[in-house]
């Protein structure tokens, strides 16, 4: 309680009680001590004092004690009411006997003196007692006792108490007004310091200064605090230039930060908008589309997937591919070999594929690796469902083959052309016809095998192959080495979807050994049906 007391004191407050603290200290101290030496000197006197008056009287009571006169010694004893702070007194024989005594008349009838006194000198509570023997030459004749009270040493005592009182109030009093005085010296400085600072802190202005103080410490003091302040209104400039520049930098960042917010809200929005469209394209794609986890397990399937191998969504993610979809053909080695390639370069192949009903799927697969953003693979297979194409493909290679079979035992010369004239397709009769083979005839134009001549009807042979629907008639053919042979031509126009131009197709019969060809022959004067090899030919590729 009280050290909080203190605590709570001002300065000044401080220096007083510190200064009237130590002072008391040191005068009681000092009081206390010369109290207790000027009563150890006083008590020392006082017993010097009674040891010779006890001296005095045995030395003049050998006498009395030697020839027992008792009145001699009651008279002897009688001196001593010049020392009143003597008691009692009384003579002893050597037996004990008592033999004369003396009471101060205060204390006649009030005090009882003892049978034989104690040797030496004794202090008790209110008394000093002294007993000593009297001797006549180193014979003992009788003792002396001598009683005496302490009320001088008592009324001592008292007034010095009184006066070191006195002393120490008038002591304390003097260092009070001394130490308040003096202290301004200490406080004064310190308070116009802490004036300033409480400004400073007050008004945020640190251009204020401490004036100068007067004190070595005190100047030091000032100096240092002036320094300190000069410091802080440095920093104070500089944090000032700081928060300014910092602000300018988090106002630049919070609109890089509003930017990079709505950038990211767009990239989101495109990102969702993305999203939906991937979901919907994958959900509502005719392609079987599925995504393969880096264990090779199922983790999306979509409708067209589920309708193409018949597992549903539920039953197909979390499942290895090759336990739903390789053929037992496939070994374990192949499969993992084909796991760890998918995850490194992209398949494309067109294979077959088991379904949950056991039957094998003839599908194209498209298969991508996809590196995400944790490092993990993944794969984006596509299947397309083929076997109608593969059925297709199986009937055209068979009716090709059945073609090119009766084509191979007709008769007559067939051929197929392209838009551009080029021989796509010729049999074994259309080479005997013109004299090329297979091979030769190729890429050359099937106009290449019909004479130039007549040009009329050549040039309306082109014009009902190209631009018509087709043509027929009948043709001189080109034979190198062997005269030139009427021949039937029936050519047809092949058309693709929405009319266009595809190529052609035609067929020709030769009629040269029939009468009837003999005389066309002789209608075209020479230039065809001769007797001489035929040695025209078409030198470049034609162009419709």
């Amino acid at each position: 309680m009280a050290i909080s007391i203190i605590r709570e004191l001002s300065l000044r407050q401080r220096l007083l009680l510190l200064t009237m603290v130590t002072s008391g200290i040191g005068v009681v101290l000092g009081c206390i001590g010369f109290l207790a030496y000027d009563m150890h000197v006083a008590r020392q006197q006082k017993v010097e004092e009674l040891r010779s008056t006890a001296d005095l009287l045995a030395v003049n009571s050998t006498a009395a004690l030697e020839f027992d006169d008792a009145l001699a010694g009651a008279k002897l004893l009688e001196a001593l009411r010049t020392r009143p702070q003597i008691r009692a007194g009384a003579f002893y024989l050597p037996d004990g006997t008592y033999f004369a005594s003396y009471v101060r008349a205060d204390l006649q009838g009030k005090l009882l003196l003892p049978e034989r006194g104690p040797q030496g000198m004794l202090w008790t509570k209110d008394r000093l007692t002294f007993t000593s023997p009297v001797l006549l030459g180193p014979r003992v004749i009788g003792s002396l006792y001598l009683e005496a009270d302490l009320a001088d040493l008592q009324e001592r005592l008292q007034r010095f108490e009184q006066l070191t009182v006195i002393l120490a109030m008038g002591s304390l009093l003097f260092v009070y007004f001394l130490t308040a005085a003096l202290q301004r010296g200490i406080t004064r400085p310190i308070q116009v310091l802490a004036a300033v600072a409480r400004s400073i802190a007050n008004e945020k202005t640190y251009t204020l200064r401490a004036p100068p103080l007067e004190g070595r410490e005190l100047r030091q003091l000032s100096a240092d605090f002036n320094n300190k302040l000069e410091q802080i209104e440095r920093r104070d400039v500089a944090l000032n230039e700081a928060r300014d520049v910092l602000e300018l930098r988090v106002t630049a960042r919070i609109g890089e930060l509003e930017r990079e917010v709505k950038e990211r809200r767009r990239a989101e929005l495109e990102l969702q908008q993305r999203t939906n469209f991937l979901n919907t394209l994958i959900t509502n794609s005719p392609l079987a589309i599925a995504v393969g986890g880096p264990d090779g397990r199922f983790e999306l399937v979509n409708p067209a997937f589920e309708k193409l191998f018949g597992y549903l969504s539920g039953e197909a993610i979390g499942q290895r591919i090759d336990d739903l979809l390789y053929p037992a053909s496939f070994s374990k080695d192949e499969i993992d070999d084909r796991l760890r390639r998918l995850k490194q370069e992209s398949i494309h192949e067109i294979a077959k594929r088991r379904g949950k009903d056991g039957r094998l799927v003839d599908v194209e697969i498209n298969a991508v690796p996809v590196l995400m953003e944790n490092g993990e693979h993944r794969v984006l297979a596509v299947y397309q469902d083929i076997g109608q194409r593969v059925a297709a493909e199986s009937a055209l290679r068979e009716s090709e083959q059945l073609f090119r079979t009766l084509s191979a035992a007709a008769p007559i010369g067939i051929f197929h052309a392209d838009a551009q004239g080029q021989y796509l397709y010729v049999n074994e009769r259309w080479t005997e016809m013109t004299g090329q083979s297979a091979n030769d005839a190729l890429g050359l134009g099937w106009l290449e095998g019909i004479h130039p001549e007549p040009r009329t009807a050549r040039k309306g042979l082109e014009n009902g192959c190209f631009f018509g629907n087709g043509t027929e008639g009948r043709v001189p053919l080109c034979h190198s080495g062997r005269p030139c042979e009427l021949g039937d031509l029936a050519v047809a126009r092949i058309a693709k979807p929405r009319w266009s131009f595809a190529g052609v197709c035609g067929r020709c019969r030769g009629c040269h050994g029939t009468p009837r060809g003999r005389a066309a022959a002789a209608r075209s004067k020479g230039s065809c049906g001769s007797s001489e090899p035929c040695q025209k030919r078409i030198s470049g590729k034609h162009e419709p």
